[in-house]
């Protein structure tokens, strides 16, 4: 299926039910994975001391990642 880069931005004129199903699907899929490796990161950089290096202003859209 074609996907648009923004989740609603896919236009399911002319698919099954199933097909829009599959794709909800494996964006799901992809959202977790993504938000592992962002939560995996993070807490490497608070473990080398780096996190508190990075503006206060980044790290405030990470802050809540390991708790969503």
């Amino acid at each position: 299926m074609v996907q648009g880069l923004f989740g609603g931005g896919t236009s399911y004129e002319g698919q099954s039910i199933s097909d829009i199903k599959e794709d909800v699907n494996n964006w799901k899929i992809y959202t977790e994975n993504v938000k592992s490796q962002i939560v995996e990161k993070k807490e490497a950089l608070i473990k080398n001391g780096f996190w508190n290096k990075i503006p206060w202003n980044f790290q405030q859209l990470l802050m809540n990642q390991s708790s969503v």
